[in-house]
């Protein structure tokens, strides 16, 4: 489908472009259609008939020699979209010219758009940013084009008016903005935009101009001097306010967008300072126990609160999938399936009998829909065997962040970090005591994918090459 519209993009342009530039020669023409007519003005088909024409060949002159004359110019409107010039049908006339250039930037503008469209970086760019960075990035681009545009423009005015010439003499002697501005506030030394080797001070001073207008800062250094720039000039400023407009109400947009997190920040920092200002303030005269743990909780509310903010998209301390890809909640029952396990495969690659080794697809996806992620402040101890909060008994993967345990089958300390499983093997052995499994206390603000003890014992029941491979012991 793709594919097709493109194809029709192409056809549609090739042929608006082709009508424009077949009518503009009809225009220089007087509209005729006639011998005498077309031959004997100045136009692209009169140039090219007087020098490519050949008898049998194409004959774009008569009133019966339509069918000729739109090939002519199809041909011209498909080399000048694909780039490939063969220099046998060129412009010929100053509008030819004019018209020609602003034919050759929109299909430049066709060819970056359906290259952007159509090219796999930029949908993998996409997946990578979130919106709010994809939003920017277009305003930005949007500024830089029209800011372009619009300095070629009004570059290109004051050289119609100079008979489009870049020389000294015809510049300085016409009635035009570079000759006013050259005249009222040029310097020795500073940008010189006559001349046919000063191209780039030129551009430069015209995309002053136009970044001055667009943005609505006036320096009134540069300014319009005859008619045709003062219409050009106000109509350009008419674009500029519109486009103007359209940014900033975008980058509002943008801001509101980003503003939101820091909002929901501060919200959770009054709710916790309500929560502080009603612990009790003081203990027994004799025993401070109460007051110094008053002081380490308040700590490490607002501790926990900002790491999070900063290492996580969540506000909750448990979150499940759905809830931490609220789109999912709106995903038919088998694609969110899948999306939750390709969101937590990794993780559960890391655990021998959850693997693809012995799961199936459909297996791995029934453990992953039932995941959750866990966020662990730092000196937080918990015993996975036993309980997570309200999500039961289950085994842990550290997504991010350092944890440690004491290792009673070598008698020493062990650390875990991203990517590391923890309970496992506890999680399978039927033991209800408060000691069962080891003690997991985390180091480091830390997130981790819980894995509940229901669905791996689910999914092995299922998967008896998992439970005699790596699962039994």
């Amino acid at each position: 489908m793709a594919l097709l519209k493109y194809a029709m993009l192409l056809i549609v342009v090739s042929h608006v472009f082709a009508c424009t530039w077949s009518f503009v020669a009809l225009v220089e023409a007087g509209l005729s259609y006639q011998s005498n007519a077309l031959l004997t003005t100045p136009n692209w088909i009169a140039f090219w008939y007087n020098n490519s024409h050949v008898e049998e060949g194409l004959n774009p002159v008569g009133p019966d020699s339509s069918i000729d004359r739109y090939i002519l110019s199809l041909f011209w409107s498909v080399q000048t979209i694909t780039s490939i010039g063969y220099g046998n049908v060129l412009p010929y006339t100053r509008a030819e010219y004019f018209v020609s250039t602003v034919l050759m930037l929109m299909s430049g503008i066709c060819w970056a758009y359906s290259l952007v469209a159509s090219s796999q970086f930029v949908k993998e760019f996409k997946e990578r940013h979130n919106s709010q960075t994809m939003a920017l990035l277009k305003y930005a681009m949007i500024l830089i084009v029209v800011s372009h545009m619009f300095a070629c423009t009004w570059s290109f005015v004051a050289l119609l008016e100079a008979g489009l010439s870049v020389e000294e003499e015809p510049i300085l002697t016409s009635a035009n903005w570079i000759s006013f501005w050259y005249n009222n506030s040029y310097a020795e030394g500073s940008l010189n935009p006559i001349g046919p080797s000063n191209s780039i001070d030129r551009y430069i001073l015209s995309l002053f101009w136009s970044v001055q207008t667009i943005t609505s800062i006036g320096y009134g250094n540069i300014m319009p001097y005859t008619r045709a720039e003062y219409f050009v000039g106000a109509a350009l400023m008419l674009m500029s306010g519109i486009c103007w407009a359209y940014i900033i109400g975008g980058l509002v947009g943008i801001a509101a967008g980003l503003g939101k997190r820091d909002d929901i920040y501060g919200t959770r920092l009054d709710q916790a300072g309500e929560l502080i200002k009603d612990f009790v303030a003081k203990g027994n005269e004799s025993d401070n126990t109460y007051d110094s743990l008053k002081l380490e909780c308040s700590k490490s509310i607002h501790s926990y609160i900002h790491t999070q903010t900063d290492r996580s998209q969540q506000t909750a301390s448990i979150s499940t999938l759905i809830e931490a890809y609220p789109v999912l909640d709106s995903l038919p029952p088998e694609l969110q399936r899948i999306s939750c396990l390709l969101v937590t495969r990794k993780y559960l690659e890391v655990i021998p009998y959850l693997s693809s080794k012995y799961l199936t697809v459909e297996e791995q996806s029934g453990v992953a829909v039932q995941c959750a992620f866990v966020d662990f402040p730092s000196r937080e101890c918990v015993r996975p065997v036993q309980s997570v909060g309200r999500l039961g008994a289950g085994a842990l993967v550290v997504v991010s962040g350092l944890a440690g345990f004491f290792n009673e089958k070598r008698k020493m300390y062990s650390f875990i970090g991203s990517g590391m499983p923890f309970g496992e093997n506890d999680i399978l052995l039927d033991n209800e005591s408060n000691d069962a499994g080891n003690e997991l206390r985390f180091l480091t603000f830390s997130r981790a994918v819980f894995i509940p003890k229901k669905a791996i014992l689910d999914a092995l029941k299922g998967s008896k090459a998992a439970w005699k491979g790596c699962a039994r012991w």
